[in-house]
C-alpha cells in the first residue's frame, strides 16, 4: 500500500493505493461546514483520459441535507481533475539485445 498527502490551502487530503482498490480522504469548507470525505473506487486507464469508478462516497461533519449535495461536488470535482489528464502518448519501443529505448511524446 502506497499513500501520498497534500495540504493545499488547510485542506487535508490523502490517497492511498490498496492491493485492487484506491481510496481518498480530505476536508473541505462546504457552507460553512469542514466536511470530511472517503471516496473508495478504482480508476479505468484504457482512454485518453482517465475515469474514475467510484464505489463509495462517504460524507461526514454537514448536515444531512447537504450530504448528497456534497457528494455531487465530489465527483463533479474527480471527474473535472480526471479530464485534465492526458493518457494519449504515442510511444514507440525499440529494443534490440540489450538494450530498450522508448521514442514519441512523453
Amino acid at each position: 500500500m502506497g499513500c501520498v498527502q497534500r495540504h493545499p490551502r488547510r485542506r487535508l487530503s490523502r490517497v492511498c493505493i490498496h492491493d485492487g482498490y484506491g481510496e481518498g480522504t480530505a476536508t473541505f469548507e462546504v457552507l460553512g461546514f469542514d466536511s470530511k470525505i472517503k471516496v473508495k473506487g478504482n480508476m479505468d486507464l484504457a482512454g485518453a483520459h482517465p475515469v474514475a469508478k467510484i464505489d463509495n462516497i462517504e460524507v461526514g461533519n454537514v448536515p444531512d441535507f447537504l450530504v448528497d449535495v456534497v457528494k455531487g461536488l465530489v465527483e463533479s470535482a474527480i471527474d473535472d481533475e480526471t479530464a485534465k489528464v492526458d493518457l494519449d502518448h504515442p510511444m514507440t519501443p525499440t529494443l534490440t539485445e540489450g538494450d530498450a529505448k522508448l521514442d514519441g511524446t512523453p
